[in-house]
């Protein structure tokens, strides 16, 4: 029986070192080929494609009770002649290295470091309803002018956001959802009755 993938949310400082060493390797066989887009692509359809949605197949692969022979056969049914070769080359080198339950982490920094070597940022937009591709582009450009680099857009659907969007660039996040505004309002709200109270207290205080 295929064991459960679990994806960490929190990376730890060795998983995130083994991921950066893997992410150079692939992205230095791409570049060699000039072939970096089609290769990110590819690891990008691999994942919402193929292992989001047959996740007992990933949890296969990254099964250490699985033999290794029975791993590169799979990979050879499932994407042969699918993708390019140096994307096949390197699941079976994670496969043979027992890496494969760390693909996820690989991926984002790959992405990650192809953004710091091309001058890209990433952006991640979170919206209530899904955005369309013309609102999409909108921001897209409108980020650009601000941040003065090519930006690469992500999108999310958060329903707690209720309008407007969220914009994250690295670990800051521009919130101009109504989610948003409405909790700063409560926060200023909270501030100006705890002044009020204090105030009257400070009125009442005898032993002033």
């Amino acid at each position: 029986m295929a064991e459960t993938v679990k994806h960490p949310t929190v990376l730890d400082t060795g998983e995130q070192q083994l991921a950066t060493n893997y992410a150079k390797a692939l992205l230095g066989a791409a570049l060699k080929t000039d072939d970096a887009d089609r290769v990110l692509a590819e690891f990008d359809a691999l994942l919402s494609e193929v292992l989001d949605k047959l996740p007992k197949l990933e949890a296969t692969l990254a099964a250490p009770r699985v033999p290794l022979e029975t791993k590169l056969s799979m990979i050879d049914r499932a994407l042969g002649g699918k993708v390019s070769e140096t994307m096949l080359h390197f699941l079976k080198v994670i496969c043979r290295h027992r890496r494969f339950g760390s693909i996820r982490v690989i991926h984002k920094m790959t992405h990650k470091l192809f953004n710091e070597m091309t001058g890209r940022v990433a952006v991640e937009i979170r919206t209530a309803t899904p955005m369309d591709d013309a609102a999409r582009q909108r921001v897209a450009e409108r980020l650009e002018q601000v941040l003065g680099k090519r930006v690469v857009v992500s999108t999310v659907v958060e329903e707690r956001l209720i309008g407007g969007i969220e914009v994250r660039v690295g670990d800051t996040v521009y919130d101009g959802s109504l989610a948003g505004r409405l909790e700063s309002l409560r926060k200023n709200a909270i501030a100006t009755t705890t002044q009020v109270i204090k105030q009257s207290l400070e009125r009442f205080d005898t032993t002033r």
